[in-house]
């Protein structure tokens, strides 16, 4: 059994909150990946 089973997919970016720009969601092999946008001195 596997324990984590959900594959996340392009269209459920659509569904993710308008957070200004502040988060950045990427998806890789179907697992969602949640990181912070670069700071402007980056």
């Amino acid at each position: 059994m596997v324990a984590n089973s959900l594959r996340w997919i392009t269209r459920d970016l659509n569904v993710m909150p308008d957070d200004g720009g502040w988060k950045r969601y990427e998806m890789v092999d179907g697992e969602l990946y949640i990181a912070r946008a670069p700071h402007i001195r980056h």
